[in-house]
């Protein structure tokens, strides 16, 4: 056995060892029942029924009564002696890695969708075809590598109809389209790890909501998008880069207004890279809420928020916009230039949420090449209040 070999053995005997000893808390916690534990439960009663043969049980006598009796006093010293006989695993690679919900294929992690609601990977996977997640699961990438192709540029390679996806690094996904939509209830939360795609990243349907706690996001068109209205989209950390438009944004579509935007902390950048059109950090362009209140929101080539529509408040954070080859240019479908500004409140565009409203700045820190807060509007009184923050330039401008 070559060096590599016998090392990336030792790992995964090191990996199979540590996920076997969290096993009989798992095991305890679940009473032995419920989804991906029933293979662990009948194979842990077929040992006790040999290590007890003694005493008259057999796989035909052995009842509901003693199942029960085994998950309420197994202990872990006893659950070790099922796991190990004289050292040696008594099940094989297969079976531990199905056991533990471990994929080292795709159809591995296929199989296991069915399951389990945890699916760690073991090496690194391909995925071709469209995945629907209807009950709760964790993806633990563990340092591995999944990499899907969705139908199309604009398909989701994970679609969530029910329950939660939990996303976990370290490791990365990479996908030829979208990574994770969560529709009517359900939810994506990214906890950590790395997530690649050439359009969108994910997207928050309607009634469905994407969180991000952490991990770092490089998108092309948006890294957290709720185009179809009545989503919603909260950010406490990480980091999302995207090259080519916004770092967060709706639609502007008449009807898919209603999306909740929360931004507590992490980083949101927005650059630009299309002739004739500038970054946007944060887009809202229809009857949507953003409250900030917290985290970096920065567009390098263009406008920090801009908002066409909606109720804007800013309670803290940092927002940042920088000038450069692309500034002025059109935001979104309104072929209007627009200046490097920290925020623009863009009454003027006339889009069908814009009735209502309305920009408040408690606090903060915005930061502007041209402007700090820019109003465009048509409005007699425009309706934007600042009580306090740190503006450059100042507003109001002399």
């Amino acid at each position: 056995m070559t060096r590599a070999a016998k090392k990336k053995a030792r790992t995964n005997e090191e990996r199979r060892k540590s996920a076997l000893a969290n096993l009989y808390t798992t095991l305890l916690s679940k009473a032995l029942t419920g989804r991906g534990l029933v293979t662990i439960r009948d194979w842990i009663n077929k040992w006790f029924v040999r290590k007890e043969a003694g005493k008259g049980l057999s796989e035909e006598n052995y009842t509901s009564t003693d199942k029960q009796r085994v998950a309420d006093s197994i202990t872990k010293e006893e659950l070790d002696e099922a796991i190990f006989e004289n050292d040696e695993y008594i099940l094989n690679d297969d079976e531990i890695n199905r056991l533990l919900g471990v994929a080292e294929s795709a159809e591995d992690f296929i199989a296991l969708l069915t399951d389990t609601d945890a699916v760690m990977l073991g090496a690194d996977i391909t995925l071709d075809s469209p995945v629907a997640i209807n009950a709760d699961l964790t993806i633990e990438l563990n340092g591995c590598t999944l990499t899907g192709t969705a139908a199309s540029k604009t398909a989701n390679l994970f679609t969530v109809n029910g329950g939660r996806l939990t996303l976990k690094g370290p490791g990365a996904i990479n996908v030829n389209g979208r990574i994770a939509q969560a529709n009517n209830g359900a939810e994506v939360v990214v906890e950590s790890g790395s997530y690649e795609t050439n359009d969108v990243a994910f997207t928050a349907g309607k009634g469905g909501k994407v969180t991000m706690n952490g991990g770092t996001i490089k998108a092309v068109e948006g890294g957290i998008i709720a185009p179809e209205g009545g989503g919603e989209i909260e950010v406490n950390g990480g980091m999302i880069d995207v090259s080519d438009n916004f770092a967060i944004g709706t639609n502007g579509t008449a009807g898919r207004g209603g999306n909740v935007i929360t931004i507590n902390g992490g980083t949101l950048i927005g650059n630009i890279s299309s002739a004739g059109y500038e970054a946007i950090g944060v887009y809202i362009p229809n009857s949507d809420t953003l409250i900030v209140n917290g985290g970096t929101i920065q567009a390098n080539g263009g406008a920090g928020i801009c908002m066409r529509a909606g109720n804007v408040t800013i309670n803290g954070g940092e927002i940042i916009a920088t000038t450069g080859d692309h500034v002025p240019g059109w935001i979104g479908d309104k072929k209007t230039q627009m200046n490097a500004s920290g925020i623009i409140y863009h009454e003027s565009a006339d889009y069908p949420g814009k009735a209502g409203m309305s920009l408040t700045v408690n606090d903060g820190t915005i930061t502007g090449a041209e402007h700090s807060i820019e109003v465009l509007s048509n409005e007699a009184v425009p309706n934007v209040t600042v009580i306090d923050g740190d503006f450059t330039p100042a507003y109001p401008e002399e």
